[in-house]
């Protein structure tokens, strides 16, 4: 199975916590590179599975970095 798009989800200090692989249209490779997340090396999602999981951890994208606006910017 070909990889299509491959990406990382950061935590929002920068860290690359999780690496995603996209396979087909709705089946994305998720791999925890901390572990944190769950238990397997990696799981199988699907685009509204994945964007569920990172908004439930408060994952950004790398073009989301810095971009988050603290209690310090207002």
């Amino acid at each position: 199975m070909a990889i299509l798009e491959k990406y990382y989800l950061y935590r929002p200090d920068g860290t690359e916590d999780i690496k995603v692989e996209k396979h087909q249209s709705n089946l994305n490779i998720v791999k925890s590179l901390t572990g944190a997340h769950f238990s397997a090396e990696s799981k199988e999602m699907t685009d509204s599975e994945l964007k569920h999981f990172k908004a439930t951890y408060g994952l950004l994208y790398e073009e989301e970095l810095g971009l988050q606006a603290t209690i310090f910017d207002i």
